[in-house]
């Protein structure tokens, strides 16, 4: 998931698209909103949602159908 991993896929494998492993994305998202919940200023209106967040990354590892997991992390990135 390193930016550099998906610079060497572009110019080198141009016809392949990298795909992400939902425990790279999972362990990715979990760095920053940790990071967003150790802030000393965070109100709680933003723990709220980072909670709301976590909620629905849990359920869109639980889709079965491709449409509808592509329906809720294009709502767990707007909501973000």
């Amino acid at each position: 998931m390193s930016p550099s991993f998906i610079s060497g896929c572009k110019q080198y494998f141009p016809w392949v698209k990298p795909t992400f492993d939902k425990w790279h994305v999972y362990k990715l998202l979990a760095k920053h909103l940790d990071a967003l919940t150790k802030k000393k200023t965070i109100h709680y209106s933003l723990k709220e949602k980072i909670s709301v967040l976590w909620e629905l990354l849990k359920e869109f590892y639980q889709h079965k159908s491709f449409d509808k997991a592509k329906a809720q992390l294009t709502f767990i990135a707007d909501y973000a």
